[in-house]
């Protein structure tokens, strides 16, 4: 690794470099894009203006037939009410008239107003009828038209922006990573030999959990020490209040005897299990250095915004926890294990790894330097603070950080994909701007740790032979990129967890089992036994739902195949081969390919080693 490619100080180089470093690169690596696509970019704003233009006028039209037709039911309204009136008015007057004969004068007045009332609804209605109908359909012929004219412009759109739009593919960002900061080596997707690297090097196991399922994972290294970040989808069997109700009726007696009945409701309620689901994103590394350490800390995010007094008397009340700690450690006869504090009350009190099983190691890893760059992570605000939490058990560390919960690694070319150049370019460019600043602090704790940039793992002896082509890791985030539909059982009331096992290793490919955990659900009623003001108990029904687990297996085949998406794309429109192969074993409907993996759906366990065979020889011509 050059000496150059070390990141000594996280957060400064980031600011310092790698930020604007990055957003250049970006642009650079997306107008290589629009060059290779040759599209007219003066032709795309000129048609993007005039599509705009066109929507602008849509828009004013629609507001327009809007405010008539606001219009035209407030006159129906007024109408409609007048009418009325106007009738009540004329039974009044004659039965004015029968009381008080023709020569009075309010049932005249009544007359005059009620004919008032009816030549203005007449008015009204005429208004309605030869002046706003017309213009009402006037406006939406005329709205007709520019909806298709709209229509029109955007499919001019997108077809000057076709070329560029089919060359978005998966890992394109990812590919700007490894130019920006060569420090940091993203694979294409985690393989078989690095998951036995990681397994047999540094203890990291396959997810066997049935209630967690890989919904998404990067897989990279640095400086050899390898690292994934992965998004779980989980479930575990929490609780949910149900409740009922029941109104009974009794008779009371007043202080003079007499009866009355009340009404009174009862309520109840029961807690029953119920499935809770959520996702988890977090970051998985692997290093030999101090390999016998184990400690955790989480984040107080309050820090990061705490004025200079603020957090001076933070740390005074933060120290004194550690004076405690220290002198109670001194008690204990194994060095090893005893806790001190590092001199640096600061960086004791911040970072917190007070759990922490082995001074000499952990001293070892964080250098003055490093405690340092941790310090500065955890009180500077921008552009996340301490949002991180940092567990380390002998030569697996895990960070999970808040940002990251919630950030897009998929890198799906449809982000980017638009009728509009200048809209594709900004979305592309902020999308990965945002990637990498989100990747960059989920490995900063890391790249905090100076020794860990300085070693390098040992020379691992791959297999010759492996029983599997890809991890489960990868089959089960390429089975939850299928519709989720597709993996569960028909009587699921909840949602659903994947879990993939290897059936078979068809040469190249495997055949795996994609089973969908799920529950159904029994409709049940508790009677809770409540006291009512009768006073007598009655049974309150309170229904509920009883979660019953169910599954469903189904077969998906994974293989890989070296090629750009709109490669495979066209391929799978033009090729009759490819077609007439996915209409015998599978459908053009069950098939997922990103990042160079296809994986499809069959529609039985027939698929073998001889049409593995074949499918290669279809997809490499």
């Amino acid at each position: 690794m050059p000496k150059d490619d070390s990141i000594l100080e996280p957060l400064h180089d980031y600011n310092a470099k790698y930020k604007a470093l990055f957003r250049e690169n970006a642009t650079k690596f997306y107008d290589s894009l629009t060059k290779e696509s040759k599209i007219n970019i003066d032709e795309n704003r000129a048609s993007v203006k005039k599509y705009k233009e066109a929507c602008n006028k849509l828009e004013n039209i629609k507001k327009l037939i809007n405010k008539f037709r606001g219009v035209k039911g407030f006159l129906i309204v007024i109408t409609i009410i007048s009418l009325v009136i106007s009738l009540i008015l004329i039974y009044l007057s004659i039965e004015y008239f029968n009381k008080l004969g023709v020569d009075n004068l309010y049932p005249w007045l009544f007359i005059i107003i009620s004919a008032l009332l009816i030549g203005a609804s007449i008015t009204t209605i005429v208004l309605i009828v030869k002046k706003i109908n017309k213009v009402l359909k006037n406006n939406d012929e005329l709205r007709i038209k520019m909806e298709k004219l709209c229509q029109q412009y955007l499919d001019i759109c997108y077809a000057q922006m076709a070329s560029l739009n089919n060359l978005f593919d998966y890992n394109m960002t990812a590919k700007i990573v490894c130019e920006t900061c060569p420090l940091i080596q993203l694979d294409q997707y985690f393989d078989v030999k690095k998951f036995d690297y990681m397994n047999t090097k540094f203890g990291f196991e396959e997810n066997d959990n049935p209630d967690s399922s890989t919904y998404f994972l990067l897989s990279g290294s640095i400086v050899g020490n390898p690292f994934i970040i992965q998004r779980t989808f989980n479930t575990y069997m929490g609780s949910k209040t149900y409740y009922g109700s029941l109104t009974i009726t009794y008779t009371e007696y007043d202080s003079e005897g007499r009866s009355y009945t009340k009404t009174e409701t009862l309520h109840a309620s029961v807690v029953k299990p119920y499935p809770e689901y959520y996702y988890n994103t977090r970051l998985i590394y692997g290093n030999e250095a101090a390999p016998n350490l184990t400690f955790s800390r989480k984040p107080n995010g309050k820090v990061s915004t705490m004025d200079e007094k603020k957090l001076e008397k933070y740390i005074k009340k933060g120290d004194k926890k550690i004076k405690k700690k220290e002198s109670e450690a001194l008690m204990d006869d194994n060095p090893s294990t005893n806790f001190q504090s590092m001199g640096n009350n600061k960086f004791d009190v911040l970072f917190n790894a007070l759990d922490r099983d082995n001074e000499v190691e952990f001293r070892l890893l964080f250098t003055p330097l490093a405690q340092k760059n941790i310090v500065n992570l955890i009180t500077t605000a921008l552009p996340y603070g301490d949002d991180f939490e940092f567990y380390k058990c002998k030569m697996i560390n895990i960070i999970r950080t808040e940002h990251d919960q919630g950030q897009d690694y998929y890198s799906e070319p449809s982000n980017y994909i638009s009728y509009d150049y200048d809209l594709s370019k900004k979305s592309f460019i902020e999308y990965s701007c945002k990637y990498f600043e989100s990747l960059y602090f989920d490995l900063a704790p890391l790249l905090s740790i100076p020794l860990y940039q300085q070693h390098k793992p040992h020379e691992f002896i791959y297999k010759e032979i492996y029983e599997r082509n890809f991890t489960n890791y990868e089959t089960e985030q390429l089975a939850n990129s299928f519709n989720i539909n597709k993996f569960k059982h028909k009587d699921s009331i909840t949602n659903v967890i994947l879990k993939t096992s290897l059936i078979e290793k068809d040469n190249s490919s495997d055949k795996v089992n994609v089973r969908g955990y799920t529950y159904t659900g029994i409709e049940r009623v508790d009677y809770v036994s409540v006291y009512g003001g009768d006073g007598y108990y009655h049974d309150v029904p309170v229904y509920w739902t009883e979660y019953i687990p169910i599954y469903k297996d189904t077969v998906m085949e994974v293989t890989n195949h070296q090629s750009r998406g709109i490669e495979f794309k066209n391929k799978l429109n033009t090729n009759q081969r490819l077609q007439n192969f996915f209409n015998v074993y599978s459908s053009t409907n069950d098939i997922i390919f990103q990042r160079g993996l296809l994986a499809f759906v069959l529609r039985n366990s027939s698929f073998n080693g001889d049409s593995d065979s074949l499918l290669k020889d279809i997809l490499n011509k």
